[in-house]
């Protein structure tokens, strides 16, 4: 089909030549045959003329025929290239020649336009490859975090656990854990780990366990936190990774709650209608090795309330980008800390979802709820 249209084209130019050449020819013999006088021998000299016509018009047939041809030789290419390209062959490129003239500027432009959607499909194809490993990484970070957090809460007399945890869409290093001990003692711990991905899920992922077994094996809390501290400060000191975290451990017999902040929000504590932040002065694990652990001692009387929260809480934002905020925080849970720990959670969910009207967060939102009757 190719050929039949570049030959067809070319027949059409060689018309178009003959037609502008060989019409002034006979034209020109016309009058010449006019002019001749009667006494010259006019079959003689007819003859000649017809000849020498002949011979003109061919030759310039001829090399009208060889001139389009040879001109035609870029177009073809260009056709045939333009051909081979809507056929998938990306990799053909047209070659100029040295009578293309104009044609040479096309297939230059085309040479260009094809450079250009190979790069552009590379540059798909490594976007893609990008979000499929960040796709992947999202998903094994979602996974790593759901192994950060306790299966099952544990029973205790006396005292009501709900803790509630919503992932952000990054994925976080957020973590909580509340740990019997051997003593019948409860270690509770709550934790965010700086940055996202899943290096923080797995440094708290380690932490976590390094809590965890300190727990089990009787020590004291400033025990716990010092070890635990020393050990992850081998681990993070090179990647700059660090922990804040607020832990605790709660005697029931005695109603007594040690406590300590490593750089983390305040645990509230709401009883009869007022209300206290614990909070001691700590740095987070993984900033330098920690020596000293400060801790408080509080009792916890009859129908007291403590709640632990990460810093996505209180950081959550609505469209306009204000923030939710200690206060208000703080407000609701005075205005129904009469409720269960269950109860707690769903009006402090339900204020949370009417300020950030559908908003997307960037920060884990972790708390737990603990009713100590």
């Amino acid at each position: 089909m190719a050929h039949h249209s570049s030959g067809s084209l070319v027949w059409r130019i060689l018309a178009t030549a003959l037609s502008l050449v060989v019409a002034p020819l006979l034209l020109e013999i016309f009058f010449l045959y006019l002019s001749i006088p009667n006494t010259v021998n006019k079959r003689f000299y007819a003859l000649h003329f017809i000849t020498i016509f002949l011979i003109v018009a061919l030759a310039s047939a001829l090399l009208t025929f060889i001139t389009m041809r040879r001109v035609a030789r870029p177009l073809r290419a260009l056709q045939q290239t333009m051909e081979r390209v809507s056929k998938g062959a990306l990799h053909v490129r047209y070659s100029p020649d040295k009578v293309g003239f104009e044609i040479n500027f096309l297939g230059n432009q085309l040479n260009e336009m094809l450079d250009q959607i190979i790069h552009y499909q590379k540059e798909i194809e490594k976007e893609r490859t990008i979000r499929s490993h960040l796709a992947e990484e999202l998903a094994t970070g979602h996974k790593l975090q759901i192994s950060l957090l306790p299966k099952k809460l544990p029973q205790y007399p006396g005292i009501e656990l709900f803790a509630r945890f919503i992932p952000a869409f990054e994925v976080g290093g957020d973590f909580y854990d509340l740990v019997p001990t051997r003593e019948g003692k409860l270690f509770m711990v709550i934790a965010d780990a700086a940055g996202k991905g899943v290096s923080p899920c797995l440094y708290s992922l380690g932490l976590r366990s390094m809590l965890k077994a300190l727990a089990h094996s009787g020590r004291t809390l400033p025990e716990i936190i010092e070890e635990a501290s020393a050990l992850f400060w081998q681990d993070a000191r090179e990647e700059t990774m660090f922990i804040t975290l607020w832990a605790a451990l709660y005697d029931p017999t005695t109603r007594e709650l040690s406590y300590c902040s490593q750089g983390h929000p305040p645990t509230l504590f709401l009883q009869e209608g007022a209300l206290k932040q614990l909070a001691t002065a700590g740095i987070p694990l993984g900033v330098e090795p920690i020596s000293q652990v400060e801790t408080k001692t509080l009792l916890l009387p009859p129908n007291a309330l403590l709640f632990l929260h990460t810093d996505g809480l209180i950081e959550s934002h609505n469209r306009e980008q204000q923030l939710f905020g200690m206060p208000r925080l703080e407000k609701i849970l005075l205005q129904h800390a009469h409720l269960s720990a269950r109860g707690i959670e769903q009006k402090l969910l339900e204020e949370l979802s009417l300020f950030c009207q559908k908003a997307p967060q960037h920060d884990d939102l972790t708390f737990i709820v603990i009713r100590i009757s």
